[in-house]
């Protein structure tokens, strides 16, 4: 899965730009290129994004060293037809150093103003249903040089639509180069299965012992994402997000299948999928009527998604990922995800067995052969497996850590990626609270796609 990049060549000419000397008989322009990285709450299954986003406005900010908009145009229809082809030459930019992109922006442009502390994005308006069109795109230049002779005599003027004007004889451009990214980063959780029979080897004082599992039958009664930002100040020198949200370490921050008002959350941010039934605080209808029907075509025409940010510096190569601290883009501050089940009946049933290499750690080998124990180490492990009930019968697997697909590597959050994952739950997944880890945590293999580029060279002159 992955996303459309946009490709644009532009400068501004005609009426000289301040900076430096034309030639002897030219003016002054400058010379852009945009380009994208290579590489109620009762819930209604969403599909997954598609392998292109489409681009469907572009807007343009020219600014001062100071962040202040000198001059900004949107640039849709037949003008974004011809920022495909060869481009579109902007006219009368004076004292312009930096050029600033936003691709699909609900916001109507900013005509004035400064652009570093007026463009920020909160997270409820990156709903991860929403369609995929609406994805917004930034980036940004701020060192724009050299000066370059300018004859390209392709490149339409732009007037509001495309009109021809070609560059005089020793007209020279400045050049610029922009990367555009997706804001936001996504995950789609695709299929949700449960272990009703199985076992597991397990370690206790020194003792090898197994433990066996059987009719384990909880339900799915929600999905919860944490440790986010709220918001994004994407064109901001430093301080590049802010308004955290920490995963809580109560149980009562999840009032009837969302996080309690009393976060002071985003109420427009999709943070919660769940089917409250309205009776109690603690009755839920399941996520799914049948779980069964969703996995079978999960990861393919449906999915639970959730957008989240990851720090990035929007006028950095990005496809050389110089934009990322690689080694911990968040300061420790990684997405959570809670799956919150209620198990209606607790019958099932564990038992702890010798362990025996020769029973090839085959659950059903060890019901048919296995050698019982109860002895003190036996029965701590048993009490460590035995399903945390919390308020209303309601547990939590908690996923703190994401892994490479088929290895033991931790992911590296990246911006603008799309993150697919499967999840398969056992008993010793779950706890009675959201924070609590458990000693066999949920750990789950992803795959990453970028949203997907297509590489153009338009421009403006």
């Amino acid at each position: 899965m992955a996303v459309a990049g946009i490709g644009m060549l532009a400068s501004c000419s005609k009426d000289a730009a301040e900076g430096g000397a034309a030639g002897p008989d030219g003016s002054k322009s400058i010379v852009l290129k945009i380009s994208a990285p290579q590489s109620t709450r009762a819930y209604t299954p969403d599909a997954p994004y598609t392998e292109s986003t489409d681009i469907e406005q572009i807007d343009v900010y020219f600014t001062n060293d100071n962040g202040t908009i000198l001059q900004s145009y949107r640039l849709e229809g037949d003008n974004l037809t011809a920022i495909r082809n060869n481009g579109l030459r902007f006219t009368g930019l004076e004292n312009v150093t930096r050029v600033y992109c936003v691709a699909n922006s609900a916001a109507e442009i900013l005509s004035t103003g400064s652009l570093k502390t007026d463009f920020s994005a909160a997270l409820g308006a990156q709903q991860p249903t929403a369609n995929q069109e609406a994805s917004i795109f930034v980036g940004y230049d701020d060192e724009i040089t050299p000066l370059i002779v300018d004859e390209d005599t392709s490149i339409p003027n732009y007037d509001g639509t495309p009109t021809t004007q070609v560059p005089e004889e020793d007209d020279q451009a400045y050049t610029a180069s922009v990367t555009i990214r997706p804001i936001v980063s996504r995950i789609e959780w695709g299929k949700i299965t449960f272990q009703h029979n199985g076992g597991v080897k397990v370690t206790e004082s020194g003792q090898d012992y197994f433990v066996v599992w059987t009719n384990w039958n909880p339900v799915l009664t929600g999905v919860y994402q944490s440790n986010v930002y709220l918001t994004s100040n994407i064109f901001a020198d430093a301080d590049k997000v802010s308004d955290f949200f920490a995963t809580p370490a109560r149980m009562d921050k999840i009032e009837q299948g969302a996080w309690a008002a009393d976060l002071g959350l985003d109420p427009d941010a999709i943070l919660a999928y769940s089917d409250y039934a309205g009776s109690d605080d603690y009755d839920y209808n399941p996520l799914f009527a049948d779980l069964d029907t969703y996995n079978a075509t999960a990861g393919t025409a449906e999915c639970i998604p959730f957008h989240f940010f990851v720090p990035f510096a929007a006028n950095s190569d990005q496809g050389t990922n110089t934009n990322v601290n690689t080694a911990d883009p968040f300061g420790g501050n990684v997405p959570h995800w809670h799956f919150q089940l209620q198990y209606e009946s607790p019958t099932y049933t564990l038992t702890v067995y010798n362990y025996d290499a020769g029973l090839n750690d085959d659950w059903e080998q060890y019901v048919a052969s296995g050698t019982e124990v109860s002895d003190d180490s036996a029965l701590k492990v048993k009490a460590d497996f035995i399903y945390p009930i919390g308020p209303g019968n309601l547990a939590y697997a908690n996923v703190v850590r994401l892994m490479q697909k088929s290895t033991t590597t931790d992911i590296v959050y990246q911006p603008g990626k799309i993150y697919t994952a499967n999840i398969d739950l056992a008993p010793y997944n779950i706890s009675s609270g959201f924070d609590e880890v458990t000693n066999y945590n949920v750990i789950v293999n992803v795959s990453v796609a970028d949203f997907e580029t297509e590489e153009v060279t338009p421009g403006f002159n």
